[in-house]
Formats: C-alpha cells, structure tokens, sequence
C-alpha cells in the first residue's frame, strides 16, 4: 500500500501576481520484484516554487519549478541455474528529476 502527503502555499503578492510553495511526499509501496532498471518508484520528496503573473483581465502566466528527490533503494535479486546452483547480486535503484514549467491560463468568466 502507498501515499502520497502534500502541502502547497500561495501567497498574493499584488492583484497582479502571487508565488506558491510546496512540498510532496511518497512512497507508493511496490514490491521488490517490481523494480528495475526499466521502471523503479522509489520514495521520494518532491519541493517546488512558483510564480503567477495576471497578464491581463483575462490572462494569467504561471511558471514553475521543482525538484523531486528519490531515496537510494537496494534490491536483491536470486538468479537459479539450470543445474539446481543459483546466486543472488544486488542492483541500487536511485535518481533524482528536475522540472520547469510554464503556463498561460485564459479566463472567460
């Protein structure tokens, strides 16, 4: 079983303009044979900024960034032979992404 625990923060600068922060938390639970260098979910934590620009009555600008921090994960794996022997070896699981967004929001009401 996993979750997932967030918080996000605006604060209006202006009538114009505002930032957020925010933080997010989780770790969605999978089992050990589901990791691999294909696909792994590693817990991690993810913190972010933000920035919105009203650009107009009807437009607004956002951008942002964020940082999401994976933990180090080690998984063991056993390989059997053909001839009854098997031996088991270790793969470490770890990564880290950054991302950069921007937006532009148009209002009709």
């Amino acid at each position: 079983m996993g979750y997932e625990l967030g918080l996000r923060l605006q604060f209006k600068l202006s009538e114009k303009s505002a930032v957020s922060v925010g933080c997010l938390m989780g770790d969605m639970g999978v089992a050990d044979s589901y990791e691999s260098d294909f696909s792994s979910s590693n817990p991690s934590i993810t913190v972010g900024v933000g920035i919105m620009w009203k650009v107009g009555e009807i437009l607004i600008l956002d951008t942002g960034f964020s940082d999401t921090i994976y933990k180090d994960q080690t998984v063991t794996y056993t390989c059997d032979l053909d001839l009854g022997e098997s031996f088991s070896y270790k793969d470490i699981y770890s990564k880290t992404t950054f991302d950069f967004a921007i937006g532009l929001s148009y209002s009709i009401f």
